[in-house]
């Protein structure tokens, strides 16, 4: 009986040790942004992953407002993903915001989806940053937004 016991022992330090808990590790890891693509109507406007370059720029007519356009991060496997809106949040830099403005309905400010707006004829940049919490989880590569007459 004693060497039973001895053996179970022994068997259980071995085997607990080894085992995960996948739950656990699903709250410690969050898919990493690698890049990111701009879709709307179901076309991709911009995209880029990694070093590769950047294709596409964004356009709107002065005065208007674009279609919905969908925010998409892209993994180190070329996946398409929108992060997780209770902990992620998407905020929008303009490098001159007198050009172009973004739009979300409301109850979805910080969300994945936007549309633009047209102010005043010209050229601009807009640059994502996706929030995890109160930290910065990726910040996107300027991308090219011009306003046309």
């Amino acid at each position: 009986m004693r060497l039973l016991l001895s053996i179970l022992l022994m068997l259980t330090m071995v085997i607990l040790p080894s085992c995960e808990n996948p739950a656990e590790k699903e709250t410690d890891e969050h898919a990493e942004g690698v890049g990111i693509a701009l879709v709307a109507s179901g076309q991709t406007l911009v995209s880029y992953e990694n070093d590769d370059p950047l294709v596409g720029s964004l356009s709107v007519a002065l005065g208007a407002r674009t279609d919905h356009i969908n925010f998409y991060l892209i993994d180190e496997d070329g996946d398409r993903f929108i992060p997780d809106e209770e902990h992620h949040s998407l905020q929008f830099g303009f490098g001159d915001e007198t050009i172009a403005g973004v739009y979300q309905h409301e109850g979805e400010e910080g969300g994945f989806e936007f549309h633009l707006d047209g102010l005043k004829a010209g050229q601009t940049t807009l640059t994502f940053t996706v929030y995890h919490e109160d930290h910065a989880d990726f910040v996107s590569r300027p991308i090219s937004v011009s306003v046309t007459q």
